[in-house]
């Protein structure tokens, strides 16, 4: 597995925040450093598509050697992709675990199987994440009510659900406490042993 960024440059007026960057990554943890303003939420905006380059080209190489334009594969692409924004959009009033319901559904999760066993899947698979962030005693909290370190670890939670291969994280641990920020970098780097991780901070 492989994602190829060729050349991609963007431009907003005369401020070009992207001039012909390029990389090659592989299963492992990437960083994209960088202070405010320098083109690094650009290009995770790009990766996922929310955003087109003026120029340039992304590509994706699966484990059979099959190598393509994220653009021409589309939803195909999409869907193996897990996207941490840095401000992330929540429902203040469902809960924790409502919230990961309604994503794996928007993901697709378990959408080929009977609704008895994907309903299984989704939810022992919101249950081990909860567990990880650390969430799982507040899980029926309405998300209003949640401290900012909550948010941000529920905004990690829906990253990783359904296991993606490509996973996107925009500052994963702003505004964690000292702890809960090594906890999410041990569990971050547990994960990635067979997926493409790319961290901006």
């Amino acid at each position: 597995m492989k994602l190829e960024i060729n050349g991609i440059t963007k431009a907003y007026g005369s401020n070009k925040a992207l001039n012909e960057f390029y990389a090659q990554l592989t299963p492992g943890i990437y960083a994209l450093l960088g202070p405010n303003g320098s083109g690094k939420s650009t290009l995770m905006h790009i990766l996922t598509h929310n955003l087109r380059s003026d120029s340039g080209e992304v590509f994706f190489t699966n484990d059979s050697g099959c190598r393509q334009n994220t653009l021409d594969m589309g939803e195909e692409f999409r869907e193996m992709i897990g996207f941490m924004p840095q401000y992330p959009g929540m429902y203040p009033n469902l809960t924790a675990k409502q919230f990961l319901q309604y994503i794996a559904t928007l993901k697709g999760i378990g959408e080929h199987l009977k609704r008895r066993r994907r309903d299984a899947l989704i939810d022992r698979q919101i249950s081990e994440i909860l567990e990880e962030m650390e969430l799982s005693d507040v899980s029926t909290r309405k998300i209003k009510t949640f401290s900012g370190g909550m948010k941000q670890r529920l905004a990690l939670a829906q990253a990783v659900l359904g296991d993606p291969k490509i996973l996107i994280l925009d500052e994963p641990t702003a505004g964690l406490d000292p702890q809960q920020r090594i906890a999410v970098r041990n569990y971050i780097s547990r994960i990635s042993m067979n997926k493409i991780v790319i961290i901006a901070t």
